[in-house]
């Protein structure tokens, strides 16, 4: 499970982390607690993570194109790399808000909160192979 401030794109993973999600492909469950101040705003939860972010990755084509322009120092990624807060290796960050907002498909499942619980906001059909 990661809590993250929704305004805050990335997650970031330890290469141990990211190498659990790889070797349990058909199990790993990774669970998004969005919040914003200490509010919930939204509970995302990613069955099959690994076969979801490896989909991901076989329909960029099929995604929307990114707002940053050619030729700058800006980018925008769905997995990346960067340094961990030790300085003695690396973390694995991943853009949930672009997994979440481009990719429907039925192993992203949302949940809002509302006055006295959850409720599912949404499953989207397309399937994972």
């Amino acid at each position: 499970m990661k809590a993250i401030s929704s305004n805050r794109p990335n997650i970031r993973f330890s290469i141990a982390q990211w190498i659990s999600m790889s070797e349990n492909a058909d199990s790993y469950e990774l669970v998004i607690v969005s919040h914003q101040d200490q509010k919930i705003k939204e509970i995302i939860r990613v069955t099959k993570a690994w076969n979801t972010l490896s989909y991901a990755l076989s329909k960029l084509q099929e995604q929307y194109e990114s707002s940053i322009l050619y030729d700058t120092e800006n980018v925008e990624v769905l997995i990346g790399l960067q340094q961990n807060s030790n300085g003695n290796g690396d973390d694995v960050l991943l853009n949930w808000h672009r997994l979440v907002k481009v990719l429907p498909q039925e192993n992203i499942i949302k949940y809002s909160s509302k006055e006295f619980g959850f409720e599912q906001i949404g499953v989207d059909i397309a399937s994972v192979s």
